[in-house]
């Protein structure tokens, strides 16, 4: 998967489904027969159903226990089943905000010492 979510909301649907091929016989996961066989057989029963705006989107099974295959697969969104990166990006942006909480009570605390005559 490409991880520049910029570069794969500008790539054409062809590209697009290129990477999601490439990701589905990479999975380890069984796929179909007329899918392992070409490209193309994925292109065809894909092409439809790939959403105008692909996005940050993967193919992923209905069926879990199921093979990859044109009536097993849906599209998912990156950030509903990658709780790696979703926990990663609460952790920053809780130290940010510890961050900002300290600076501004550090401000605050220069401001009331000004304020009752401690520093001029």
């Amino acid at each position: 998967m490409i991880g520049d979510v910029r570069y794969l909301q500008t790539m054409s649907k062809e590209k697009f489904l290129k990477n999601q091929y490439l990701d589905v016989l990479s999975s380890g996961k069984p796929v179909c027969e007329r899918w392992q066989s070409s490209f193309q057989n994925f292109y065809d029963d894909m092409i439809d159903a790939t959403p105008a705006r692909p996005g940050r989107r993967y193919l992923g099974l209905r069926v879990r226990d199921s093979e990859f295959a044109p009536e097993n697969v849906e599209w998912h969104f990156h950030t509903a089943l990658n709780p790696k990166r979703e926990r990663a990006a609460s952790e920053f942006y809780e130290r940010q905000k510890a961050e900002r909480r300290r600076l501004i009570a550090e401000e605050y605390h220069t401001w009331e010492a000004r304020t009752s005559g401690r520093l001029k």
